[in-house]
């Protein structure tokens, strides 16, 4: 009797006890469960066919075009060449080193800004504001036919190349502590060349600009290419000593110092204007020279003329080729190649 009145009694001693855990009171809720919030992918570990998607996506008219180069698992080289791409905030946070897009209509950059770039084609865009630039380290930009007018967020940079053709530039001052090796000025409102005394150039071109005055080049002998032609120049001497390989110039317009440059042994290419299709060794050019001053002088007494080149239209202004060569390593060797000549290395 006792043993079934012990084992009848335990559960409800049981149920009564603190050994076991209890139910909750009533209204209250069981604690939330943590679930960590789902992670973006690095966009530093992008894969090239995930940033195709992501363009594609914020571009309908993205063509599907482009070169990326990766490095350590890295795209660090992209180029967007007709690529057809207006917005290009799929490339934020991307570890791009070279960048190229040129003739895209893009025009806001802020998907840049804070990116380790070196080199930054924006040739033909629709680009105006260079503030997310500011700070970067570029060595290399070409602006060239863009619709920049306001250049502070670049000073400082260490650039050794720099193109501003056919930008509304005046003043070439913000240049002056820059290592600028390679120099476009085609087309700009530049008249005075002194912030470039010193510098050691390699290539510089003033093509229809009204610079007159070149003897801030006297000196650098480091300057191999060099094109004034339709410039305000009439006086050559400056260019004395010099070991120029190619130059560009507008031998009707010379009134001194013609000499020095046909007598300069280190000359291998020379033109008259625009169209460097014509650029031609010395020896033929002055004999078209000698020859087309020979005709004008038998036939009315005039003064010489220069080699005609009935392929001088206009400026061959269009995106540059040698934009993607510079993302590709092309050393500057290449770049000034002839069959470049026409397109990016203007001089």
């Amino acid at each position: 009797m006792l043993a079934a009145f012990v084992l009848s009694a335990l559960p409800i001693v049981s149920s009564g006890c603190g050994d076991t855990a209890s139910a909750p009171p009533v209204g209250d809720s069981p604690p939330p469960v943590s679930v960590a919030p789902a992670r973006a992918a690095d966009p530093r570990h992008m894969t090239v066919s995930e940033l195709r998607e992501r363009l594609k996506a914020a571009n309908p008219g993205f063509t599907g075009q482009l070169d990326a180069r990766r490095v350590a698992g890295e795209i660090r080289s992209l180029d967007l060449y007709q690529s057809g791409v207006t917005d290009i905030t799929p490339l934020k946070g991307l570890p791009l080193r070279a960048l190229d897009l040129t003739g895209l209509p893009v025009e806001d950059l802020s998907p840049l800004e804070g990116m380790p770039l070196r080199v930054l084609i924006l040739e033909g865009t629709r680009v105006r504001n260079l503030t997310p630039l500011k700070g970067m380290a570029l060595e290399v930009l070409k602006l060239q036919s863009t619709p920049v007018t306001d250049l502070s967020p670049i000073y400082g940079m260490p650039l050794r190349e720099l193109n501003l053709m056919n930008l509304p530039v005046e003043d070439v001052g913000f240049v002056k502590d820059m290592p600028l090796e390679t120099l476009w000025l085609v087309g700009t409102r530049v008249k005075d060349l002194s912030p470039l005394r010193g510098k050691r150039l390699v290539s510089l071109d003033i093509q229809d600009t009204p610079v007159a005055d070149l003897s801030p080049l006297r000196g650098m002998t480091s300057l191999k290419r060099l094109n004034i032609a339709g410039s305000a120049v009439t006086d050559l001497t400056p260019l004395e000593g010099l070991a120029l390989e190619r130059l560009i110039f507008t031998p009707e317009r010379i009134e001194k110092g013609l000499p020095i440059v046909r007598n300069m042994p280190s000359l291998n290419r020379m033109g008259i204007g625009r169209s460097f299709e014509t650029v031609m060794p010395p020896a033929q050019f002055w004999a078209e020279y000698d020859r087309a001053a020979s005709e004008t002088k038998s036939s009315s007494g005039g003064q010489a003329t220069a080699p005609t080149d009935p392929r001088t239209e206009g400026p061959t202004d269009g995106p540059s080729s040698t934009s993607r060569d510079s993302l590709r390593g092309a050393p500057p060797a290449d770049r000034s190649s002839d069959a470049a000549a026409g397109r990016g290395d203007r001089a």
